[in-house]
């Protein structure tokens, strides 16, 4: 659960406090889900933020299913006990609890409700994993490892999850584990739309929130250039000593799009290059600061020594560029093993603008495979039709038909498995349409 998103939902409940509502009940969020879909509130928005709200319904979801009492106060101690806050924030809460504290009952004494505490939102709670300390270098921190958190152990939940791309499940595996432990690494994912680079750290930051954060590179803007979203806001509502303690793992999802196209303002100013150079010292795992802001009053310093990154993006522009230099004869890249096996090398990375000192501090580069019709038809069966159930409620009938014919038209579209999903829910929207109180869909 990203903190942005727990943090709009605990407000909720804290104007309820304030208004001394601690006690309502409250109903499971995807049967309100359901309820608003069929009315048609979100019929202007796109696929893509229709479904992020369903993720974030299903969180919610989960929360509610584990709380012993469906209250708001119940609701919101559950909330907090995931959200990573600010000393702002604290504050701010704890002001609230405290003027309330003695007109409501809102609080909860895990000593008398066990199932308050039994939270099944992850798999592996960050909260079981050892926090560092200076005080013992020496120690292996992988003694106090829980027995089930493992390489394999976290490759196999990817591997239930995700169709092929045994290498990148295992990097990431390997990035996850080895930055619990202590290290840190840069890593670059290159793989087309839809074959799912995105989907293994959206899984694995659902069971550890505190320690993977996902940004949209494409929307980064540099410093001192006007913008909402700024690399230190990736930070945002995360202290510096739980970063040192835990770690922490930022995935730049479409990285290509603002490291490989030059963006350059009406003044000259090539702003992709002075993101690169932001990011130069933290690849490095050096300290930085950054200056009061729009978004902070105050000067802070990151320690990058326990931060790993992870790029991610097709590279389709690189990849086209590098294809029309060889159909002229130009572009020959002196440091390619003359393999052949790599779709994009670091030199084509440096003619497209990326910078050399951030390619030279990328420790290892992952490359996916294209997904087949075949894998396609797999996981629209096994993982697209089990979710869509699971979201509205009721069951999904697909015959094989049309199975074959979306993978077909997911495969050759290049849109990947987002746009499948789509055409499975659009499918489903007809038939409810037409006939909205049925248990049971065949499309």
């Amino acid at each position: 659960m990203t903190n942005e998103f727990a943090k709009r939902v605990w407000r909720k409940y804290l104007n309820a406090i304030r208004m001394n509502r601690t006690n309502n009940k409250i109903e499971d969020p995807l049967r309100t889900l359901r309820r608003r879909t069929s009315k048609g509130e979100f019929d202007e928005l796109t696929d893509d933020e229709y479904l992020q709200i369903a993720d974030d319904t299903k969180v919610i979801a989960d929360i509610w299913n584990s709380v012993h009492e469906k209250t708001t106060g119940n609701m919101l101690v559950a909330l907090l006990d995931k959200t990573v806050l600010d000393n702002k924030s604290v504050n701010e809460i704890a002001a609230i609890l405290a003027n309330q504290s003695e007109k409501t009952d809102y609080m909860i004494d895990p000593s008398e409700d066990d199932d308050y505490c039994e939270m099944d939102y992850m798999d592996n709670p960050l909260d079981e994993i050892p926090v560092s300390s200076e005080t013992e270098e020496s120690a292996d921190p992988r003694d106090k490892l829980p027995e089930d958190f493992t390489p394999k152990s976290i490759y196999e939940y990817l591997d239930k999850r995700i169709r092929g791309q045994n290498d990148a499940k295992k990097a990431a595996a390997m990035i996850l584990f080895n930055t619990v432990c202590g290290g840190r690494s840069n890593t670059m994912f290159i793989g087309p739309t839809g074959c799912g680079k995105s989907e293994i750290w959206r899984y694995l930051s659902r069971d550890y929130p505190k320690l993977i954060r996902i940004a949209d590179a494409s929307r980064l803007t540099a410093d001192g250039w006007k913008g909402s979203f700024h690399i230190e806001n990736i930070f945002d509502d995360i202290s510096d000593q739980e970063i040192r303690d835990h770690g922490l793992i930022v995935v730049l999802d479409e990285a290509d799009k603002v490291f490989c196209e030059t963006i350059v303002g009406s003044s000259g100013t090539d702003f992709s290059a002075m993101i690169q150079g932001q990011l130069l010292k933290m690849f490095d795992g050096d300290t930085v600061t950054f200056e009061p802001s729009n978004s902070s009053m105050f000067q802070r310093s990151i320690d990058c020594s326990r931060v790993s990154f992870v790029l991610l993006g097709s590279f389709e522009k690189v990849i086209e560029q590098k294809s029309e230099c060889r159909s002229i004869g130009f572009g020959s890249d002196p440091n390619d093993d003359g393999s052949g096996n790599d779709p994009v090398t670091k030199q084509d990375l440096m003619n497209s603008g990326m910078r050399r000192e951030l390619l030279g501090r990328i420790s290892r580069t992952v490359f996916l495979d294209p997904l087949s019709e075949q894998d396609y038809e797999e996981i629209l069966k096994n993982n697209i039709i089990e979710d869509i159930q699971q979201l509205y409620g009721y069951t999904i009938k697909v015959d094989k038909d049309t199975v074959s014919d979306f993978a077909h038209e997911a495969f050759n579209s290049g849109l990947g498995v987002r746009y499948m999903r789509s055409l499975v829910i659009n499918a489903v929207d007809e038939k409810v349409f037409e006939w909205p109180f049925e248990k049971c869909y065949f499309i």
